[in-house]
């Protein structure tokens, strides 16, 4: 499947917003937030976000439309805020679905802790 990934508004991904709700995906918009679209045949099937405060990152937002979850778009979406990254010094944090961490093990994120629901807190140092 070939999407595309891009930097966006947050006015991109508001069709996005009500469907992730649901899977309790928050969707601030808070000062320093870059968001990125996943796109298929024009329509916007996936977002995600890096938030920057200084010398500090957080990947956030994580969506994927249900009907095209499987097909590579997180990966795709993770892989273009890697590259966005290119240059950064400073920590980045990730808070991470079981399902998903193994995208982030591969960039040498390293896990910290989990929660109760299996959620897991993430981190990696740029240098």
């Amino acid at each position: 499947m070939k999407t595309l990934i891009k930097e966006c508004d947050y006015e991109n991904i508001k069709p996005l917003i009500k469907l992730g709700k649901k899977e309790r995906v928050t969707f601030e918009n808070p000062e320093g937030c870059v968001w990125f679209s996943a796109e298929f045949d024009g329509k916007v099937i996936g977002c995600c976000a890096l938030v920057f405060k200084g010398a500090n990152v957080r990947f956030k937002s994580n969506f994927v439309h249900p009907n095209y979850r499987m097909n590579g778009v997180g990966k795709a979406m993770l892989a273009a805020r890697m590259k966005r990254l290119d240059g950064f010094i400073g920590k980045a944090t990730v808070f991470s679905t079981p399902i998903s961490w193994p995208s982030y093990d591969i960039y040498d994120f390293v896990e910290y802790k989990k929660n109760k629901y299996g959620i897991v807190y993430g981190g990696r140092i740029f240098k």
